[in-house]
């Protein structure tokens, strides 16, 4: 029975079936009052990438080209004008607020050369800082630890395959290894801090992404337990709860597609999200580990939802039809993580509507 328990046993559920239209029959539909649009306007199209919640929980920090630059501004969480934190020619991603609420870390790279290093920003204004400085050595996926003075990272020397992890003192910039990867096809990445900072969630994954693990890794020791894995097989862990007992875990083990379960460490068991023909993925547990975020995929419109972790019941979140998907780092003082993207973009259209009819922003320095 136990081996049982541990083992994702149902098979793949069956697409609904579905009669095929004929395509003579259908018809796009027409507006009379349609007009031309202007090259301008066809011209300002914006951008909306990486994403992160403030400290507190009033502010979003974003990435976006408002100004034709990929730059990170921040916007009130309720709607309102953007502030500009950075003004660079380099691309900027991966943002992640600090605990204490004073600063802003990010990635940026040189030339899309993708030797990516972290920096970080005064969420007050401010000049960014170059944290790690390491031309041949990529730093990514940055991943704060419990009080916020260090951290680990995903790292790839320029001339090597293979992606590690590394512990950051984020008052230096000084990293030191933790797990380094012999075989230069595979790649980790830092999931969830756990047990206080004591030790950390992690995931082996091949570059085409067909096959990934999942780990536990001691701090500072560097030692590995492999707690997921399978030839052949992805369990994509996507979040752990604090005291490391629940993973959040994308899998297609049984299925041959990926679906959100819940595996429990300590009883090597699953529990598994109700059956669906459609792809599904596991997200983010909120701060008090009650509820967890998933998307699901149907016929290329993705569903988000919230779910109950005691009964697995889930709850879609009211947004329109489309690729509707989360964003934003986690904030402890929020009761759910995540936003909605959708919401972000919202935010972005009007602000975009106000920039055609109001002079631009002063960048802040």
């Amino acid at each position: 029975m136990a081996l049982l328990a541990a083992a994702p046993g149902s098979a793949q559920v069956a697409s609904p079936a579905r009669p095929v239209t004929d395509p003579l029959a259908l018809e796009s539909p027409s507006n009379e009052d349609a007009r031309p649009i202007p090259v301008e306007d066809l011209s300002y199209s914006r951008t909306l990438g990486s994403t992160a919640w403030s400290h507190d929980g009033r502010e979003i920090f974003l990435v976006t080209n408002l100004t034709g630059r990929n730059n990170i501004w921040k916007i009130p969480a309720t709607g309102g004008w953007p502030v500009q934190l950075t003004r660079s020619d380099e691309r900027h991603g991966e943002l992640v607020a600090s605990p204490d609420g004073k600063l802003l870390y990010y990635t940026q790279d040189v030339g899309g050369d993708e030797q990516f290093d972290i920096y970080a920003v005064p969420v007050d204004g401010g000049l960014a800082r170059n944290l790690t400085a390491t031309p041949e050595l990529r730093e990514s996926a940055l991943l704060i630890a419990p009080g916020g003075k260090t951290g680990v990272v995903s790292t790839k020397l320029r001339s090597e395959g293979q992606v590690n992890l590394a512990l950051i003192d984020l008052a230096t910039g000084k990293t030191s290894a933790l797990v380094t990867e012999p075989e230069p096809a595979y790649r980790w990445q830092p999931v969830a801090w756990i047990e206080g900072g004591k030790a950390l969630i992690a995931s082996r994954t091949n570059p085409n992404q067909t096959f990934a693990e999942v780990w536990r890794v001691e701090v500072p020791s560097g030692v590995k337990t492999l707690l997921l894995g399978k030839a052949k097989t992805i369990f994509d862990a996507s979040d752990a709860t604090p005291d490391g007992r629940l993973i959040a875990v994308s899998s297609n083990e049984g299925t041959g597609q990926l679906r959100a379960g819940l595996y429990d460490t300590k009883a090597k068991a699953w529990r598994w999200l109700a059956p669906t023909p459609w792809v599904q993925r596991a997200g983010t547990f909120s701060p008090d580990g009650r509820t967890l975020t998933v998307t699901r995929n149907e016929d290329g419109r993705t569903i988000a939802t919230l779910v109950d972790v005691a009964t697995l019941a889930e709850t879609p979140i009211a947004l329109p039809a489309g690729v509707n998907s989360f964003a934003g780092a986690k904030s402890p003082s929020r009761p759910m993580a995540d936003v909605s993207l959708s919401s972000i973009r919202g935010l972005i259209r009007r602000a975009i509507f106000r920039s055609s009819i109001l002079p631009r922003a002063r960048p802040r320095r």
